[in-house]
This record gives structure tokens, C-alpha cells and sequence, in this order.
């Protein structure tokens, strides 16, 4: 009887484990994700995709020569004309910004990563809502007349800070599922009672 205590109660702990395992950290990512672009600044250019688009690897968006690329946590404009490009007074809103597998994320912080081969750039340029980020690209001030340059290659890497709701993992799960069917099974064994030998 004992034995069998012991060896059920091992069982239960060998499969916690392995399940344990397998579990797969969650990571929340904007892959997938649907996003919206929209040129709200007086700037002359326009967003090259009319409606909303699917977050995969490549440019999502182009903005009068400027590449836009979402990642998991990053946004990334890039001379996407090869050439230099002047950025006049452009202001670019990028919406929907949702985070898959759940949904339940939001941006907290934003921070300008790295800058390269763009004149007049300032943090200041950057900002964002729960579910949005907005780059104004007007060089010393809206109406100053010195416009942002793009050198060919130039490069500016925004990083989103986000805030995710816990979501139970998978593996989490299952390894709930096996902790009660360990206790009805004990509780079941206990209420039967002990086997008698015949």
C-alpha cells in the first residue's frame, strides 16, 4: 500500500516536470499583428498602403522614401530610397498596435535607440499613446525650413517599452490539470479505501 502511494505520487511529480518542460515561455509580439499607417503632418507624403497590414518581417509601410519596419519591440525607419531624401514636414502616426498572442499589451515607453545618417533628430520627435507611436520628421521645428536628411542607408530604431496582462502558458495549464487529477485520484483511492487481499 505504501509502495503505491510512492510510486503514484512519483508519477505525478515525473509528468509535472516534463510538462514543466515543455512549456514555452509566452512572448507577446507585434508579428502578426495588424497595424494602420496614416501622414498626419503637413508633409507632402502619404502612407503606400491605404488600409492596415499584417506585422511580418520586411517593411511594413513607406512614407515618401522612409521604410517603416515593426518587429516584436522595435520600430525601424529607414532610407528606403537609396538616395538622399528630405523629409520636408512629415508626421507619421502608426495605429492598432496590439500584441499577439493575447492582446492585452500596451506601450509604456518608448526610447530612441540609435540614430544613423539622419540630420536633426531629437527624442522629442518621438511620442506615443497605449496603442500607438507618432515620429515627427520636421527637422529644427514645423515651419523652420530646415527638413530632416536621410542619407542612403540612414537608419532610426525606436524600442518600445511595453506592459503585457499575464496569460497562463500552455504548459502551465496542464500542469494545473495534472495537480487535480492527482488530488481526485487520491481522493478517490481514499475513499474506496484500502484494498484487502482475498
Amino acid at each position: 500500500m505504501f509502495w503505491n502511494q510512492v510510486v503514484g505520487r512519483s508519477v505525478l511529480l515525473v509528468v509535472g516536470l516534463v510538462m514543466l518542460g515543455w512549456a514555452d515561455s509566452a512572448r507577446a509580439t507585434l508579428i502578426g499583428d495588424t497595424v494602420t499607417c496614416a501622414e498626419t503632418g503637413p508633409g507632402l507624403f502619404t502612407c503606400d498602403q491605404p488600409s492596415a497590414v499584417v506585422v511580418d518581417p520586411g517593411l511594413e509601410f513607406t512614407v515618401g522614401g522612409i521604410g517603416v519596419d515593426l518587429t516584436d519591440s522595435t520600430i525601424v525607419f529607414t532610407n528606403a530610397a537609396g538616395v538622399i531624401v528630405s523629409t520636408g514636414s512629415t508626421e507619421i502616426l502608426l495605429g492598432s498596435l496590439d500584441w499577439l498572442p493575447s492582446m492585452t499589451g500596451e506601450i509604456v515607453g518608448l526610447d530612441l535607440t540609435s540614430v544613423s545618417g539622419v540630420s536633426l533628430v531629437d527624442p522629442a520627435d518621438f511620442s506615443f499613446t497605449a496603442h500607438s507611436v507618432t515620429a515627427q520628421f520636421f527637422g529644427n521645428g514645423l515651419g523652420s525650413g530646415q527638413s530632416n536628411e536621410w542619407l542612403p542607408g540612414a537608419e532610426i530604431v525606436l524600442t518600445l517599452q511595453t506592459a503585457h496582462a499575464a496569460v497562463p502558458e500552455p504548459g502551465t495549464l496542464a500542469l494545473f490539470g495534472v495537480g487535480l487529477a492527482g488530488i481526485a485520484w487520491a481522493r478517490r483511492r481514499r475513499a474506496n479505501g484500502p484494498a484487502t487481499a482475498a
